[in-house]
C-alpha cells in the first residue's frame, strides 16, 4: 500500500531491558529523537511496570514478549530500523520481524535496516578440545569462510534465516556478533540489567568454588568487547543508515564482528 505522504520514520527495539539493550536505548536512541527527520522510537517490554521509563522518555512501549510473533510483525511494519538485542536464538520473533520489515519495505520502497545480534559462539566448534588453542584468526570479510560454518553452530539457525538472499531484496540485514561483553551497562536502573552476563557468572562461580580454574593446558582465549565501545559501534551503524544513500550504500551486510 502506498501514501502520498510519507510515514515518519521510526526504531523499534527488541531487547529493550537487557543488558545491551538498555545501554543502547538510555545512551543512544533519545539522541536520535533530535535528529533530522526526527525518528519516533518504540521498545518491547513485558509489563506494564516496565512500560514506565519508556513512556516518560517519549518512546512508545509495546506490552509483549519474543513469543508474541502477531505483535512483532506489526510492529515491524511500521519500522525503518528494527535493532535485535533479545535473543540470538529465538527464530520465530526473527522470522515475524522480517515479515513486517518486508511489509514496510513495500510501503515506502525504502530497505529497512534490521541490525541482528549474535555472537562468536557461531565460531566455536564441538570438535576443539578444551583448553587448546584455535590458531585459526577468524575475519568478517571472509564472507567464503562464515557461510561455510555448520548451520548446527550456536547462533546459525537464526542467523542462516536472516542471511537468505531473498530477504537481501526488501531489507538490509546486519548481524552485529560481538564477543564476551563487558563492562557496567547504562541501562537505566530498575528498568534494565546492567550486568553482563559471562562476568559476574564466571565471578560467581569462582567464589563458590574458593578458587579460579583453568582448563586443560590452558592454551585457549578469547576476546571481549566493553559494552561502550559496543554501543558506540551501534550508533555508527545508525548513522550510517540516517545519514542517507550514499552512506547506506557502505553499510556492512551479513556478519560483523
Amino acid at each position: 500500500m502506498s501514501s502520498s505522504t510519507p510515514p515518519i520514520p521510526h526504531i523499534l527495539l527488541l531487547g529493550a531491558t537487557g543488558y545491551l539493550g538498555g545501554s543502547i536505548l538510555s545512551s543512544l536512541l533519545p539522541n536520535i529523537i533530535t535528529f533530522p527527520p526526527n525518528y519516533t522510537i518504540a521498545a518491547l517490554v513485558r509489563s506494564p511496570e516496565k512500560a514506565k521509563w519508556p513512556e516518560s522518555h517519549n518512546i512508545r512501549p509495546i506490552l509483549g514478549s519474543l513469543d508474541d510473533a502477531v505483535l512483532i510483525e506489526e510492529e515491524a511494519s511500521k519500522a525503518d530500523i528494527l535493532i535485535n538485542t533479545a535473543d540470538s536464538d529465538h527464530l520465530p520473533s526473527a522470522r515475524a520481524a522480517v515479515a513486517g520489515l518486508i511489509q514496510r519495505f513495500q510501503e515506502t520502497q525504502k530497505k529497512p535496516l534490521y541490525l541482528h545480534t549474535s555472537g562468536t559462539g557461531i565460531l566455536i566448534s564441538p570438535t576443539t578440545v578444551p583448553g587448546t588453542a584455535e590458531p585459526r584468526i577468524w575475519s568478517d570479510a571472509d564472507a567464503a569462510s562464515l557461510a561455510a560454518i555448520s548451520p548446527t553452530y550456536l547462533h546459525r539457525e537464526s542467523d542462516l534465516f536472516l542471511l537468505l538472499p531473498a530477504h537481501a531484496s526488501s531489507i538490509h540485514i546486519t548481524i552485529v556478533a560481538p564477543s564476551a561483553i563487558h563492562g557496567m551497562g547504562t541501562g537505566p536502573a530498575g528498568f534494565a540489567n546492567r550486568l553482563s552476563v559471562q562476568i559476574p557468572w564466571l565471578i560467581s562461580n569462582a567464589l563458590k568454588l574458593g578458587k579460579m580454574h583453568m582448563v586443560g593446558r590452558g592454551e585457549n582465549w578469547n576476546c571481549q568487547v566493553h559494552v561502550a565501545d559496543l554501543v558506540g559501534f551501534y550508533g555508527r551503524l545508525l548513522e550510517m543508515y540516517i545519514s542517507g544513500s550514499e552512506s547506506i550504500s557502505e553499510l556492512p551486510t551479513g556478519y560483523v564482528f
